[in-house]
């Protein structure tokens, strides 16, 4: 009688949990309110490049690289959040991620050593190295506001994936916002694209890791 009455207890001590919003819709809140912290602050510092729209026109690599970098944001990004819930298997998203984040890498390593794309110093940004680590380390830790209380078990997965998404938006925004050639896309966008991805990648790792203990 004593077991039943404390199992009856404790059922009554039980609340609805509430079920996790879909991937789909925390992922636009995620870019929602990203941008709205960050837009007017870029554009604060410089404002786009003049012209961007018919340079992607004259030169279609340009506009390719810029939607490879936007598509692997959001792939990566749906399939992240998609990982925070139990269950899920984002394949789809996923392998789109990857293959749009490895062609925009292909893309600008080709641009680099064959594009003969004429050197254009309109729009540089001062310090558009400096933008593109702050608005990835932004990016990742609004990410991982929003992963609180979820329980991602494909950890290794959800670290470099979040911060490869985290890295590739603020990539594709220099490449409308900053300066265009091959050159320094290369040397100040892309090379710290793959550091961040790792260094923030390995970030999420140790968090992960250490919350869990």
């Amino acid at each position: 009688m004593k077991q039943e009455k404390w199992i009856n207890e404790l059922v009554d001590d039980l609340k609805p949990v509430k079920p996790f919003e879909r991937p789909s819709v925390r992922f636009f809140y995620w870019v929602l309110i990203y941008l709205i912290l960050i837009i007017p602050f870029a554009l604060y510092i410089s404002p786009m490049r003049k012209g961007f729209l018919s340079q992607m026109n004259t030169h279609p690599l340009v506009l390719i690289e810029t939607l490879l970098a936007f598509s692997t944001f959001f792939f990566g990004g749906l399939c992240s959040f998609a990982l925070l819930i139990p269950g899920y298997e984002p394949r789809k998203s996923l392998y789109s991620a990857v293959i749009a984040g490895f062609g925009f890498l292909g893309f600008g390593v080709y641009n680099l050593l064959f594009s003969d794309m004429p050197v254009l110093e309109v729009g540089k940004r001062p310090n558009c190295l400096t933008e593109i680590v702050a608005y990835s380390v932004l990016a990742l830790g609004l990410f991982l506001l929003f992963m609180r209380n979820s329980l991602p078990l494909a950890r290794q997965k959800i670290g470099f994936i979040i911060a490869g998404a985290s890295t590739s938006l603020p990539v594709g925004l220099m490449h409308i916002g900053c300066m265009y050639s091959p050159k320094h896309v290369f040397i100040y966008h892309l090379v710290p694209m793959i550091i961040l991805t790792f260094v923030l990648g390995l970030a999420v790792l140790l968090y992960l890791k250490s919350s869990k203990s």
